[in-house]
């Protein structure tokens, strides 16, 4: 019998999921700046995938990637 290795990821994605008013875009993008700033600033924060709007859609999808789950609870709930 073989040994399997069940390795655990060391990172974990917080995903963020939105609509956006057509009238608020602008505004929405410098608020993203200002999210992607202060997820920075987390310990173990690893980076941000953000998915814009195609077309006359307005959902924005944001993955912020941090190097393990404690770490990851704790930038979420004060994002």
């Amino acid at each position: 019998m073989t040994e399997q290795n069940t390795r655990v990821p060391t990172w974990i994605f917080v995903l963020i999921n939105h609509q956006v008013r057509q009238d608020a875009m602008a505004g929405h993008e410098l608020w993203l700046d200002e999210i992607i700033a202060a997820s920075s600033r987390f310990p173990g924060h690893q980076g941000v995938k953000i998915l814009t709007p195609v077309g006359s859609h307005n959902q924005y999808d944001l993955a912020v990637r941090f190097a393990g789950q404690g770490r990851a609870r704790c930038g979420e709930n004060r994002i």
